[in-house]
C-alpha cells in the first residue's frame, strides 16, 4: 500500500497537470467559448441587469406608430423640427441615431442650419466593414459633430463590446458622454501615466485585446472596452417623436440630460442581441444609451469598464483547479462522495467568479470548473483501479489464508499494515494455536489416496471456520496440522485486547474438540476412521510479516511463541496416544496464556516440563473441554 500513498500525489500533480494542458488546449481553440460566453451573460446579467437604469439619459423613439403617421425614413423638415424642440429644452447633447447620408424629402436646409449652429447636436455615420457597407455622415457637418455608431458583434452575434475611436473616427457614444463630462471638469483626455490609454475624469480605459476574458484571437481593432449593461431589465425612460413634437414632453423631461433619438420599430430592423437581455433583442439606440451611460459612471463616478485576468494569472488560476480537482479525486472513495465533491468544487468555483465580478473582475468560470471535475474523476478512476489491483494483491494474499473478514480488516487498514506490496513486518503480542490430528499417520496408509484427501479437507474445512469464528486467523497448514493465529494482522493496543485474543484461543480449542466429536460420529457411522486432535496454545511476542520471495511468499508468525506452541502441540504425545479413544481432544496452554485465562476455564497445572529448544522447563497447563473433570 506505501506504493499507492507514494505515488498518490505525484500522481495527482500529473493528471491534473494533464488536464489544464487539456483544457488549456481547448480554450485555445475556441472549443469552450460557447459555454464561457454563456457563464459571462449570466454573470453581467446577475450583477448589474436589476440596477436602476440611468437617469441621465433620455430617448426620443421612432415607433411603429410614428413610421405609419410620417413614413420611413423621416423627412429631414420633420427631423429638423425635432432637433429644435429639444434644443430648446435645454439638454446637454442630442445624438441622432438616424443615417443622413442624403436629402429625405424637404427640408435639407432647415436640418443643415438647426445642427450647425448647435455643437450639442452629433448625427453618425457608418464605417463598416467593406466599402459597401459605408454610411457617410451629411457632407455640411463638421468633424466634431460626426460619430460613427458602428457596434462589435461577436461571432454569436452577441454585442458585448464598445467602441471608443476606430482609426481618426470618434464613436456616437464618446462624442456625447465628452459633451455631458467637460464642463463637469471630467472630459475625455489622455491617461498622464500612459498617455496611449484614454482617460474620463479620474478613470483610464484599458483596450481590450483579443485574447482578453473568454475571447481567442477577436479582432481588437479600434480602442474597444467591455460593455456593462447596467441596469438592462428596465427601459431608459423614453418617448415618442410623436409626442415631443405634439408638446407632449416637458422640458424638464430633457434639461441637462443627454438624448438620443432613434428608431424602436420592429419594421425597421434597427436592433441586436446584447448579454443583459435574454428575452427579446436589444434595439441599437439602446445599446449606444448603455455605452453612454457606462462612459458617464467612468468619467463622474470612478466606474471603470470590466477588468480581465492575464494570460498567466488565468493559466495558474486553471492550473489551481486541475491540481485540486486531482488532489480531491485521490482522497475520494465512491460515486456518491466524487458527485457531492464536484457539486462543491462547482459552488467554490462559481463563488469565486461572482465574487470577482462584483469587484469589476471577469475571473473565468468554465475552465477551471471542467477542469477542477475532469481532474477529479479521472483521479478518482486512477485511484480506484490501483485499489482494486491493490485489494485483490491483499485478497489473494491472505482471504484463504486468513479468511476474508480478516482479509476486509487489513484491506480497511492496509496504510498501517502493508508496506509496498507486501505485509509489513511488525512485533506484536498474540496467541498461538497449534492443531494436530492423530490417527492420520494410519489413515493415510490405509485409504484411497482421493478418499484420504476428502478426509482430511473436510476435517481442515471445519476447524478452518471455527478458527475464523472465533476471531483468528489460519496462518498455515502442514499435513494434517493447523496453525492459527490471535492477535493478527493489527497489533493489540493493551492488556485486556491480548487476553481476549487468549481467551478466543482457547474457546476455539473447545469448540474445535466438540467439532471432532460430532466429526468422529459421522466417520464411524460411513465407516470412515476416526482421529483425534492434540492442540498447544501459547501466548507471547512473535513477529509477523511476509515471508518467501518476491514471487511468492505467505503471510506468516515467527519467534519464540510460535516454537513454544508446537511444542506444547507435541508434548509427550505418546502419553496422549495411551489415553484411548475416550479422549478426543487434548488441549495445553502456556504460562502466559494460563495467566491470562485461569478464572475462565477448567484449566489443570501439569508441572514444570522440559520441551525441546528451551534450556530450561516451562509449566504446561491442561484446559478439560469438560469443565466436570
Amino acid at each position: 500500500m506505501r506504493r499507492l500513498r507514494e505515488l498518490r500525489w505525484p500522481v495527482a500533480a500529473g493528471l491534473g497537470g494533464a488536464v489544464f494542458l487539456l483544457v488549456l488546449g481547448a480554450r485555445s481553440l475556441g472549443l469552450l467559448a460557447p459555454l464561457e460566453f454563456g457563464a459571462y451573460d449570466w454573470l453581467l446579467r446577475n450583477r448589474f441587469a436589476s440596477e436602476a437604469p440611468d437617469s441621465r439619459l433620455v430617448l426620443i423613439q421612432v415607433r411603429e406608430t410614428d413610421i405609419a403617421r410620417y413614413g420611413y425614413p423621416l423627412p429631414d423638415a420633420l427631423l429638423a423640427a425635432a432637433i429644435r424642440t429639444l434644443l430648446d429644452a435645454g439638454p446637454a447633447a442630442v445624438g441622432i441615431d438616424i443615417y443622413r447620408d442624403r436629402p429625405v424629402g424637404e427640408g435639407r436646409d432647415a436640418l443643415e442650419r438647426t445642427v450647425l449652429k448647435d455643437p450639442r447636436v452629433v448625427l453618425i455615420e457608418k464605417l463598416g466593414e467593406a466599402p459597401e457597407e459605408v454610411v457617410a455622415a451629411p457632407s455640411f457637418l463638421p468633424r466634431q459633430q460626426i460619430g460613427f455608431n458602428d457596434l462589435v458583434r461577436d461571432p454569436d452575434h452577441v454585442v458585448r463590446r464598445g467602441l471608443l475611436y476606430a482609426a481618426d473616427r470618434v464613436s456616437l457614444s464618446l462624442q456625447l458622454a465628452d459633451r455631458y463630462l467637460r464642463p463637469r471638469g471630467a472630459g475625455v483626455g489622455p491617461d498622464p501615466a500612459d498617455p496611449r490609454l484614454v482617460r474620463l475624469g479620474e478613470t483610464s480605459f484599458p483596450h481590450f485585446r483579443g485574447s482578453d476574458g473568454s475571447y481567442v484571437g477577436a479582432d481588437d481593432a479600434g480602442y474597444q472596452y467591455l460593455l456593462d449593461y447596467r441596469g438592462a431589465s428596465v427601459p431608459f425612460p423614453g418617448f415618442s417623436i410623436s409626442q415631443l413634437l405634439a408638446g407632449e414632453v416637458g422640458a424638464e423631461a430633457i434639461r441637462d440630460r443627454i438624448v438620443l433619438l432613434g428608431t424602436t420599430a420592429a419594421s425597421v430592423k434597427d436592433h441586436c442581441k446584447t448579454p443583459a437581455v435574454r428575452d427579446r433583442e436589444s434595439y441599437c439606440v439602446e445599446v449606444h444609451a448603455h455605452a453612454v451611460s457606462q462612459l458617464l459612471r467612468a468619467g463622474l463616478e470612478g466606474q471603470g469598464p470590466v477588468r480581465t485576468l492575464s494570460d498567466g494569472a488565468e493559466a495558474a488560476w486553471l492550473l489551481f483547479w486541475s491540481l485540486c480537482g486531482a488532489l480531491l479525486g485521490m482522497r475520494l472513495r465512491s460515486p456518491a462522495g466524487l458527485s457531492a465533491a464536484l457539486l462543491a468544487e462547482l459552488a467554490l468555483v462559481l463563488g469565486a467568479g461572482v465574487l470577482a465580478f462584483a469587484r469589476g473582475l471577469w475571473m473565468p468560470v468554465v475552465p477551471p470548473a471542467l477542469a477542477g471535475c475532469g481532474a477529479a474523476a479521472i483521479a478518482m478512476a486512477w485511484s480506484s483501479r490501483e485499489e482494486r489491483a491493490q485489494r485483490q494483491l491483499v485478497m489473494q494474499l491472505f482471504a484463504r489464508s486468513v479468511g476474508r473478514k480478516v482479509a476486509d480488516r487489513i484491506w480497511e487498514q492496509r496504510e498501517e499494515f502493508m508496506d509496498g506490496g507486501r505485509p509489513r513486518s511488525q512485533r506484536l503480542v498474540l496467541t498461538v494455536l497449534m492443531a494436530d490430528l492423530k490417527g492420520f499417520a494410519g489413515a493415510a496408509a490405509k485409504m484411497d489416496p482421493v478418499l484420504l484427501m476428502d478426509w482430511v479437507n473436510e476435517y481442515m474445512g471445519a476447524m478452518t471456520r471455527l478458527v475464523e469464528e472465533h476471531g483468528g486467523a489460519v496462518d498455515d497448514y502442514a499435513g494434517d496440522g493447523i496453525k492459527a493465529n490471535f492477535g493478527v494482522p493489527v497489533p493489540r493496543k493493551d492488556e485486556e485486547a491480548i487476553s481476549r485474543d487468549a481467551r478466543n484461543a482457547i474457546e476455539c480449542a473447545i469448540a474445535m474438540s466438540e467439532a471432532m466429536q460430532e466429526l468422529n460420529r459421522r466417520w464411524e457411522e460411513e465407516k470412515r476412521p476416526t482421529a483425534r486432535l492434540r492442540i498447544g496454545i501459547h501466548t507471547g511476542p512473535a513477529v509477523v510479516g511476509s515471508l518467501g520471495s518476491d514471487e511468492r511468499f505467505k503471510f506468516t508468525s515467527v519467534g519464540d511463541t510460535v516454537n513454544t506452541a508446537s511444542r506444547l502441540e507435541s508434548f509427550e504425545k505418546d502419553v496422549f496416544a495411551s489415553e484411548g479413544p475416550a479422549s478426543i481432544c487434548r488441549i495445553l496452554i502456556g504460562e502466559d496464556t494460563f495467566r491470562r485465562v485461569k478464572d475462565l476455564f477448567a484449566i489443570q497445572p501439569l508441572g514444570e516440563h522440559p520441551v525441546p529448544g528451551k534450556a530450561e522447563k516451562i509449566p504446561i497447563y491442561r484446559v478439560h473441554p469438560d469443565p466436570s473433570r
